[in-house]
């Protein structure tokens, strides 16, 4: 088995979800060693990635590209005619860079007599690169593979509660492109050879896309290893609430603001020893107001190894209000052994969410009551505990990474021999 994997950013450094499902994807079939993967990530010319860490049987090739601007994204997709192209979000990932270096290892590959019997897409963003690829290869006499997509989540959905974050022409733009996005999918659904979804929300809803001649799309939980290892300091404040808050993109800028103007004012006036921990937080100088009890907000730069962020001891409060898919940034958490309170958007397609008589692997809540409640109960270190023993067992059951690679080399050689 020879898979060629196209991605629109590289998979390492994992410091952020969509990196992190890669990579976590990526390292269990390493551990499998089915076959030859070779992946080509785009990344900015101006902002090169670190070296990953070598994996058995695979390669990772950065692939340095220049993305349109979002004003010339919206200008090109005004004179776009296929579904893919009259999306501004999908024309600034369709870069013909990484489109000319998928179509180059398509041919080499094809030359030296053992051809990629896969080209595997992560997200919709890389779907037009590989269809121009796989198109110029088999133009020059490449045998064409199996064209499979990974959704991350339903970014149409993603999209779609952005829009209601606006107000007036924006929100109405937005609008528009979120059900241009919807269309992409639907067309991405019924182009495909297979496509792939992280939880059976997210798949339904492609299917509902593709419309009746849609293929079926699978379900790949994502994997994640555990325990991995959480960071090797701990955090001040009794309890020690972490939040990730970088605001480049608006669903996070939200939370932040909500979680700072609406939910940390009580919060730390009920719980006098909490600390708020805001990691990538630092520098941040767009906010117009000044939170309350300023005095006990920690800013942090981004770390360059995730598990920095995941002190011992420490909750980690997620207070997306727009979300899609399945936060890794969760899945990690409880592999590392740190507790989670949440939104309801936040944990939706989470696994195990239902837990009867047991502990709730992430305790849940809508306003700056129920936040107040559930972190003052994790102060309890056995309540704690037990939450994060509850949560293991869903990624044992769920995210195990050997039965997740399994599955998905199951799909390809289910291509390969149809």
């Amino acid at each position: 088995m020879r898979v060629l994997w196209l991605a629109t950013k590289s998979p390492w450094p994992a410091i952020d979800g969509g990196r992190l499902l890669l990579w976590e994807t990526l390292a269990a079939l390493a551990e499998r060693g089915d076959g030859t993967i070779d992946v080509l990530a785009a990344v900015d010319r101006d902002a090169p990635d670190a070296d990953p860490p070598s994996l058995d049987g695979i390669t990772i090739q950065r692939v340095p590209v220049a993305r349109p601007s979002m004003r010339r994204a919206w200008l090109a997709s005004l004179r776009g005619r296929a579904p893919e192209a009259r999306s501004a979000i999908l024309q600034r990932h369709a870069t013909p860079t990484l489109a000319r270096a998928a179509a180059d290892a398509l041919r080499a590959a094809a030359a030296s007599g053992a051809p990629y019997n896969v080209v595997q897409v992560e997200q919709v963003h890389a779907l037009w690169p590989a269809r121009v690829a796989i198109a110029s290869a088999v133009a020059s006499g490449a045998p064409r593979p199996s064209l499979v997509l990974r959704a991350q989540n339903v970014e149409s959905d993603l999209w779609r509660g952005v829009a209601g974050l606006h107000r007036g022409p924006m929100r109405v733009l937005l609008r528009r492109e979120a059900r241009r996005l919807a269309r992409a999918e639907g067309a991405a659904v019924r182009a495909c050879d297979a496509v792939c979804a992280l939880t059976p929300e997210d798949a339904g809803q492609l299917m509902r896309f593709g419309g009746p001649s849609a293929r079926a799309v699978e379900v790949l939980p994502a994997p994640v290893r555990q325990p991995l290892q959480p960071a090797s300091r701990t955090l001040a404040g009794d309890p020690a609430l972490v939040v990730f808050g970088s605001r480049g993109w608006r669903p996070n800028r939200d939370g932040v603001d909500w979680l700072l103007d609406a939910i940390w004012p009580p919060l730390a006036s009920a719980l006098p020893g909490a600390r708020l921990h805001w990691i990538g937080g630092d520098g941040d100088d767009e906010r117009t107001s000044t939170p309350a009890h300023t005095d006990r907000i920690t800013r942090h730069p981004a770390p360059l190894d995730s598990r920095d962020a995941f002190a011992p001891g420490s909750v980690h409060i997620v207070p997306l209000r727009v979300a899609s898919g399945v936060r890794m940034k969760i899945l990690e958490a409880w592999s590392r052994g740190v507790a989670v309170v949440a939104t309801p958007a936040a944990a939706r397609g989470l696994y195990g969410l239902a837990h009867g008589d047991g502990a709730p692997p992430v305790r849940l809540a809508s306003d700056a009551a129920g936040f107040v409640a559930m972190c003052d109960a994790l102060r309890d270190p056995s309540t704690c505990a037990a939450q994060i023993a509850s949560a293991r067992v869903v990624l044992r059951r769920n995210h195990a990474p050997t039965r997740v690679a399994g599955q998905l080399v199951t799909l390809w050689e289910g291509l390969r021999s149809s």
